[in-house]
């Protein structure tokens, strides 16, 4: 039997791993950016949010992680708001991470 000790400290473990594995910004934290910009109602930022997770989980399961991580990285430095418009220059960053999850299609 596992004492309470070796229990806790492989919690912790996995936490401080997930934790690790999350850094940058989240592509909720990318659409409340967008949909503060643009004035989207919930279900578009619901949608947004659904989205982009659903494009991580692809780049994630095909090896692409990095990149996508890299274009959301781009998107939190560069957005900016042109009127109603969120606008990045993360051009090259989308690039590589579509061209990765196609390459592994």
């Amino acid at each position: 039997m596992r004492s309470k000790l070796t229990v806790w400290s492989s919690v912790i473990v996995v936490f401080i791993a997930a934790a690790a594995a999350s850094c940058g910004p989240s592509p909720a934290a990318v659409c409340d950016a967008k949909c503060e910009c643009e004035r989207c109602s919930l279900a578009e930022l619901d949608r947004c949010v659904a989205e982009r997770s659903g494009d991580q989980q692809e780049a994630d399961y095909r090896g692409c992680g990095g990149e996508y991580s890299s274009y959301l990285s781009c998107q939190a430095a560069t957005a900016f708001c042109k009127g109603n418009d969120f606008e990045t220059s993360c051009g090259p960053e989308k690039d590589a991470w579509k061209r990765c999850v196609d390459l592994k299609k």
